[in-house]
């Protein structure tokens, strides 16, 4: 017969307290986390936002309706701003798109029409 002091390893009542203080450390780590990311995820729609309404009024305000394709840094951050004009008669669709990068993140997209005033 074996005694106790010859066998190794963790009792059940061992395992048990030691994941009772993992959760009560990991939940507010955890919660912490994700409040994190979601703020940085809405500063960067609010920045996307920004960017594109900016890119918008400046493209109606100068009446230079052309294609472009740039990227701006923000606090150190990159985005992918683009342009695109389409005519339909008398009508121009300027559509703006702005994202945090090219392959990634939520792009804000914003549409205006524009009478053109074209004399026959």
């Amino acid at each position: 017969m074996r005694k106790s002091a010859d066998c190794k390893g963790y009792t059940l009542l061992e395992v048990m307290i030691v994941v009772a203080i993992l959760g009560v450390v990991l939940i507010p780590v955890s919660v912490f986390f994700q409040e994190y990311v979601s703020r940085l995820s809405s500063e960067d729609l609010l920045t996307n936002h920004q960017l594109a309404k900016s890119v918008m009024e400046k493209v109606l305000a100068s009446k230079e309706y052309i294609d472009r394709e740039t990227t701006m840094t923000v606090d150190n951050k990159s985005f992918y701003v683009n342009t695109i004009c389409e005519q339909f008669d008398n009508l121009l669709l300027v559509t703006v798109t702005s994202m945090r990068s090219k392959i990634e993140g939520k792009p804000v997209i914003l549409k205006r029409y524009v009478y053109l005033d074209i004399e026959s």
